[in-house]
């Protein structure tokens, strides 16, 4: 086991000149409209913060009884003769920005459903399982013709996905 794992892809850099740019006229369009329809900006502040309070209540609910877990816990719920420990370990890493509170993990379970339970936004999909592919050293390769493609809906499956699909660089 002298496989390193890499680290988890946490942003791209300082922001370019255009990129900045591009922010400040989206901030500047914002800050118009809610001066133009100050009853509209304040429905979209309150949806917004309504969300916001039901994600933490959600994910406090589902922290009560699983104060004694963590990733080991996570990690023995599979068979690790039959499932890589790196796929174990890239998934529970990747899913833990959506989760995380107050810098304490979340303890995921395999059978967490990852967008009604942990909240991860379906678009958010695709970035998420190229980046544990790559953390895990598996390639993405005819991904389609994994028996798990299109349909991972709880973290066991995401779990079992990855680890169906070939180690990369392999023949």
């Amino acid at each position: 086991f002298s496989r390193s794992v890499p680290p988890l892809d946490s942003d791209s850099g300082p922001l370019t000149l255009k990129v900045k740019l591009v922010l400040a006229a989206l901030a500047v369009a914002l800050v118009g409209l809610a001066i133009a329809f100050p009853l509209f900006a304040g429905i979209l502040v309150a949806l917004y913060g309504a969300a916001a309070l039901y994600n933490s209540w959600h994910l406090a609910r589902l922290r009560k009884g699983r104060e004694v877990e963590s990733i080991c816990t996570f990690a023995r719920a599979f068979d690790l003769r039959q499932i890589d420990p790196w796929v174990v370990r890239a998934v529970w890493d990747a899913l833990q920005p959506y989760v995380r509170s107050k810098g304490r993990d979340f303890p995921i379970r395999p059978s967490d459903d990852i967008t009604r339970d942990l909240c991860v936004d379906p678009e958010d999909g695709h970035e998420l399982v190229a980046n544990c592919a790559k953390r895990a050293g598996r390639s993405m390769d005819n991904a389609e013709r994994n028996p798990l493609f299109g349909s991972i809906w709880t973290v066991e499956d995401f779990v079992r996905f990855l680890n169906a699909q070939p180690v990369a660089g392999a023949a």
